[in-house]
């Protein structure tokens, strides 16, 4: 039996395309990034079935965040957030982060769309 391709999750910042290994994500299940200038935050549910990325800033300010249970949080707030980008407690309730259009897509056919894409470089947190 052949191995299925492996996946990636892409999206794109204005002109540039950028790729998140899909066994890497659901691995870790949060990492934060910048493109472009765009602060953003790629998650996946705890499943492993689902993924979404965000612009983590509000107001104009970067949040960072760490796993807490099936959510985040924001280091700088204590805020909770869930998967959809929703803040449900704390300082910032009521508040969203915007998701950004991405695609699950074999790597093959993002690179076919995207050849001059950048992929996060798990191993060294994206540098």
């Amino acid at each position: 039996m052949q191995a299925s391709p492996p996946l990636v999750v892409g999206v794109e910042i204005g002109d540039v395309a950028r790729a998140y290994d899909w066994n890497q994500l659901v691995k870790r299940r949060l990492v934060q990034d910048e493109v472009e200038g765009t602060s953003l935050l790629a998650v996946a549910d705890e499943e492993g079935s689902s993924a979404f990325v965000y612009d983590r800033s509000v107001d104009g300010t970067a949040l960072e965040f760490t796993l807490d249970g099936d959510g985040f949080k924001d280091s700088g707030t204590g805020s909770s957030w869930d998967l959809f980008g929703r803040c449900v407690k704390g300082k910032l309730k009521g508040r969203h982060l915007t998701q950004l259009q991405s695609y699950k897509q074999y790597v093959r056919a993002w690179v076919t769309f995207h050849p001059t894409a950048s992929f996060y470089d798990f191993q060294n947190d994206g540098k």
